[in-house]
């Protein structure tokens, strides 16, 4: 069973921060890379407001809200192994970093917090997108991977939180979706919901978040504390 770290090995706080809509706008991509999949299988487009509102549970989720109700089990997977192979060729051709993250995520290195991101985006796709955008000031990063449940199951955030040496109460989790909200509930962790991303505050404020943030100072703001 996956657990915290033990008494006497914490090395200080830690920030893990989810990547899409949270530190890398990536909805063009995404919406480009879905509807080109859609239209090779010869499906209806989604309009980019759409893919953004089924951006949050990975490309399983992605691809099965995408498509229409009658699609057999067999099809989808063929759908989504199409997706997921355009989607790594394309991954960066629009996305790019929120405003003000980079300056946030150096900021908050110099003060050395330990910083991860745990994506439900393919492992190797968010691999080489922080490394891309955000260099070595991301300690680890963890995207989908075999073998280990998706968010909102606490899994991979149990394994960054035991990766990074960081104890529940010096740990804050950093995303834009209700999914990261019951993530980091289910995780002991606290959870800071930011509105710049793939979800409307008001939606937000429905699920009752412990912190809302605006903008990157608001979010600083909420980590220090």
């Amino acid at each position: 069973m996956i657990g915290y770290v033990g008494e006497g090995e914490s090395m200080g706080k830690a920030v893990i921060f989810d990547l899409d809509g949270t530190l890398l706008n990536t909805l063009d991509d995404l919406a480009d890379s879905v509807n080109h999949t859609l239209n090779y299988f010869k499906y209806p487009e989604r309009r980019k407001e759409e893919v953004r509102s089924f951006i949050g549970g990975g490309a399983k989720a992605l691809i099965k809200k995408s498509l229409p109700e009658n699609v057999t089990a067999e099809k989808y997977e063929e759908v989504l192994s199409y997706f997921q192979a355009y989607y790594k060729k394309n991954a960066d051709k629009k996305t790019g970093l929120y405003p003000g993250v980079k300056k946030l995520v150096n900021k908050l290195s110099d003060e050395n917090y330990s910083i991860g991101v745990v994506s439900a985006k393919g492992d190797i796709v968010v691999k080489e997108l922080v490394e891309s955008f955000l260099g070595d000031k991301v300690k680890e990063t963890l995207g989908e991977k075999e073998g280990i449940k998706r968010k909102p199951a606490p899994d991979s955030i149990l394994i960054m939180m035991n990766t990074l040496k960081c104890k529940p109460e010096e740990t804050i989790y950093v995303g834009d979706s209700e999914v990261d909200v019951e993530t980091a509930a289910n995780a002991g962790i606290r959870c800071a919901s930011v509105t710049w991303g793939f979800r409307d505050k008001e939606d937000l404020e429905k699920i009752n978040p412990l912190y809302i943030a605006d903008n990157v100072q608001e979010l600083y703001e909420l980590i220090k504390e």
